[in-house]
């Protein structure tokens, strides 16, 4: 309970001291020219990709999600309705920097339904958790049941790492897992 009325006294506090000081612009933050609006289209299109093509940050980390396998009904123990999937992401560190590879996220959707996603060591789907060296690859991969296995998009981000969320986009190229 104590612990309770701290957490809110800061966070009164905060709201007090963000509100006092500053002064916000009403000037618009869209783009001032034509060209500053097809740059920023050109970067999120930039962003956008299909499975198995690789996204290559400036610092020099490149993300691949690999391939999207469909997994046989049952293979995931869920009462979720959907199709189970097993989606690779391959990882490659070329930023010269040691990289924690439990700030990689995935976020799934399929049919513009989230997705939910699951662990299961048996069929290989895990989170990475090791740091990923200067020059080193990871290869890892998350379990799905999604809405739509013809239509999954799935965005990728690193929370410690200052990158935009790349994304993929399923173009009905889901493979048949074949037996371990």
């Amino acid at each position: 309970m104590r612990n309770l009325a701290k957490l809110i006294a800061a966070l009164t506090a905060l709201t007090f001291m963000s509100a006092c000081g500053t002064t916000r612009s009403s000037e618009s933050t869209a783009p001032t020219s034509a060209s500053d609006g097809d740059v920023a289209a050109t970067q999120e299109a930039e962003n956008v990709h299909k499975i198995g093509e690789m996204h290559r940050y400036s610092d020099g980390l490149d993300v691949t999600v690999q391939k999207i396998e469909s997994l046989p009904e049952g293979s995931l123990d869920s009462d979720v309705n959907g199709s189970p999937v097993l989606i690779t992401i391959i990882v490659r560190n070329g930023t010269g920097k040691t990289v924690d590879t439990a700030s990689f996220g995935e976020w799934i959707t399929s049919g513009g339904v989230e997705a939910t996603t699951y662990t299961d060591p048996d069929i290989g789907a895990q989170d990475p958790t090791s740091d990923l060296l200067p020059g080193g690859t990871i290869t890892y991969k998350v379990a799905a049941i999604v809405n739509d296995p013809q239509a999954i998009q799935i965005d990728w981000g690193n929370s410690t790492l200052d990158h935009p969320h790349s994304h993929w986009i399923s173009t009905g190229s889901v493979e048949r897992q074949t037996a371990h």
